[in-house]
């Protein structure tokens, strides 16, 4: 056990030889080690791609900033202005991203309150996606509409980021329809 660490969380515990009341405990700290380890396996994944996907939004504001700068003269500053404030939004969109993943996680501690209309919550989003949407040539419409006790602001990310998706890769002169109805008194399907 004592080699035991956040890097080294593979070796067991041998059962084999114990006392039959310890065989349970052994197993059970076995299973333990066996969800400690997979835990930290996918946080070193996720790490490593939020770095890969913060890494190419960087280094192109990086590249850009610097190139205008020493050849002013080669560059409209409104077009590299433009072309970095697309990499901010990207950057912006990724970090919300995390942030939305890490309370996900956590929906056991969601902090829920009363939302009279969820329709009334996913027009607010959508009005942030507006300019978007028209540059897809694409139509948004919000059907139906329930109450209920939710998480508001992962609610809205989880709007956003279907709407996002949406606006990327649906096909362009089409309609995005956003249905809501209530499934059961403690169930609604968006």
């Amino acid at each position: 056990m004592r080699s035991l660490s956040a890097d080294n969380l593979r070796p067991r515990l041998d059962g084999a030889g114990q006392p039959a009341e310890l065989v349970p405990l052994v197993e059970q700290f076995n299973g333990l080690l066996g969800r400690l380890d997979l835990a930290y396996t996918q946080l070193e994944g996720f790490n490593a791609d939020v770095s890969h996907e913060l890494r190419t939004p960087l280094a192109i504001l990086v590249a850009s900033n610097e190139l205008a700068l020493r050849h002013p003269g080669n560059f409209d500053m409104a077009d590299v202005l433009s072309s970095n404030l697309e990499e901010l939004h990207r950057l912006t969109g990724i970090i919300n991203d995390m942030l939305f993943l890490s309370q996900a996680d956590r929906g056991a501690t969601a902090r829920r309150s009363f939302v009279p209309s969820l329709a009334a919550v996913v027009e607010r989003v959508v009005e942030y996606h507006e300019a978007a949407l028209a540059d897809a040539d694409l139509r948004l419409k919000v059907a139906g509409d329930s109450t209920g006790h939710f998480d508001e602001p992962l609610l809205r990310r989880a709007v956003s980021n279907l709407i996002s998706n949406a606006t990327q890769y649906a096909k362009s002169g089409t309609e995005v329809e956003v249905s809501i109805a209530a499934v059961s008194d403690k169930e609604v399907s968006l």
